[in-house]
């Protein structure tokens, strides 16, 4: 091998070496302000990400100190909160139209469910994503853009999130606010996007939250029973009110 060509190797192996340190830095503040930027506008809440780590070689995104806020008339600093989420994507599908997600790992997520009788934060917030355009325009019925508007489809295999609670907050009265904190069941979902060849964010997005809101449902509807139970054992107006709790917990899921 000449020295021509050795010192052509040279080259090559510092512009890949360099080419990754841009990438690692560029595709992490890339993600970082697109989630800050178009969460709001897709949940109509604040959203906030502490950092985002790229791992070119493994193919995967690690998402920290993500947190999604309420919507407006609710007390609780957040509706989500997670401390690390794990992303698999295809690096590739970043330059087309279809973004392929192989896979999002959720750990030990904090949500917190508030809200008195039909209307609670995340049936509002889920009504904000079903109804997000990526235009900015009025969505039609469903939450699908209006003709004419093109967006970005994404096509995520795999979603696992486990190890997660659920607080509950509801407002009964005299009783004040009733806490509830309880496990939430884990929830795996597959093949979002899959069958139309691709969703649009909002169609991916109300494919989790719905997930979420229903397995919430389930965590708190099998804990409601207790909490009642417990109301018994406190003063009568105190159990008046912790009674009417419950029964806004459980008209949050209807």
């Amino acid at each position: 091998m000449n020295k021509l060509v050795k010192v052509g190797l040279v080259v090559v192996a510092v512009l890949v070496v360099v080419i990754a340190v841009v990438l690692h830095f560029w595709l992490g503040t890339v993600i970082k302000a697109s989630v800050e930027q178009v969460g709001p506008k897709v949940t109509r809440t604040p959203v906030k990400l502490d950092k985002v780590d790229i791992r070119l070689l493994a193919g995967r995104a690690q998402l920290e100190g993500l947190a999604v806020g309420n919507p407006q008339g609710f007390q609780s600093p957040t509706a989500i909160k997670v401390g690390t989420a794990r992303v698999r994507i295809r690096w590739g599908s970043l330059l087309t139209n279809r973004v392929v997600i192989e896979e999002v790992t959720i750990d030990a997520p904090e949500v917190t469910y508030e809200g008195v009788l039909s209307k609670s934060n995340f049936s509002t917030i889920l009504d904000n994503v079903q109804n997000f355009s990526s235009d900015g325009s009025p969505s039609k019925p469903g939450g699908r853009p209006a003709a004419g508007s093109a967006e970005r489809k994404f096509l995520i295999k795999e979603v696992n999130l486990t190890n997660g609670h659920v607080a509950l907050a509801v407002s009964s009265g005299a009783a004040g606010s009733q806490n509830l904190s309880v496990q939430l069941p884990d929830i795996h979902l597959k093949d979002i996007g899959k069958d139309s060849g691709g969703a649009s964010l909002s169609e991916a997005l109300s494919a989790i939250f719905g997930a979420l809101n229903k397995a919430s449902a389930q965590a708190v509807a099998g804990s409601a029973a207790s909490l009642e139970k417990g109301a018994k054992s406190v003063g009568e107006s105190i159990g008046r009110g912790t009674s009417k709790a419950v029964e806004g917990a459980k008209g949050i899921f209807k």
